[in-house]
């Protein structure tokens, strides 16, 4: 879980948490097997990109509790 950041329309930025970077590729769309969990999650996380972000990791690491969250400008990076 994340705090504190906005998602919403961040393809192709640049996240870093503590030491990892990650390329934003896109929103998770909120799915059935949510429902399975806790009966009404899927809507309740519908919009907005309540469901989170994927993308690729740049540089992996280690994440903790309380690691600074920033996006970085990356020049000349594009999704492969």
């Amino acid at each position: 879980m994340l705090s504190g950041i906005r998602l919403a329309h961040t393809q192709n930025r640049v996240l870093r948490i503590g030491s990892c970077r990650i390329q934003i590729w896109g929103e998770t769309k909120p799915c059935e097997q949510m429902d399975d969990a806790w009966l009404g999650l899927k809507e309740a996380m519908y919009g907005n990109w309540a469901g989170g972000a994927f993308g690729v990791i740049l540089d992996d690491g280690e994440i903790a509790v309380g690691d600074i969250v920033e996006w970085v400008e990356e020049e000349g990076r594009q999704p492969q």
